[in-house]
C-alpha cells in the first residue's frame, strides 16, 4: 500500500482491499485454529496476550460487517475479548 494514500487522501486501490482482506482472513484462520482448541490465546487463562490483542479485536469488530450464522470461534473470541 502507498504509505503516502493517507497523507494525500487517496483510497486504497482495490489490489490493495483484496490483499489485506485475504490477510485479515488468514490471521482470523489462524486465531480460530487455536481458539477451538482452548478459551485463550495463551491457554486455559486470560492473560496479557489477550489484553496485547484487545484494540485489533476492537478494529476488526468495527470492519467485519457479519452474518451472525457464520460467526467463528475467532470471531466470538474477539467480541469477548474487547467487551470484556
Amino acid at each position: 500500500m502507498d504509505p503516502d494514500a493517507s497523507v494525500t487522501g487517496e483510497g486504497p486501490t482495490a489490489e490493495v482491499v483484496k490483499h489485506m482482506s485475504w490477510d485479515l482472513n488468514q490471521r482470523l484462520e489462524g486465531y480460530e485454529r487455536l481458539l477451538s482448541r482452548q478459551p485463550y490465546l495463551a491457554g486455559e487463562e486470560l492473560t496479557l496476550a489477550d489484553l496485547f490483542h484487545m484494540p485489533n479485536g476492537l478494529q476488526v469488530l468495527q470492519v467485519r460487517r457479519w452474518d451472525y450464522r457464520s460467526l467463528t470461534t475467532a470471531d466470538l473470541y474477539m467480541a469477548l475479548v474487547v467487551l470484556a
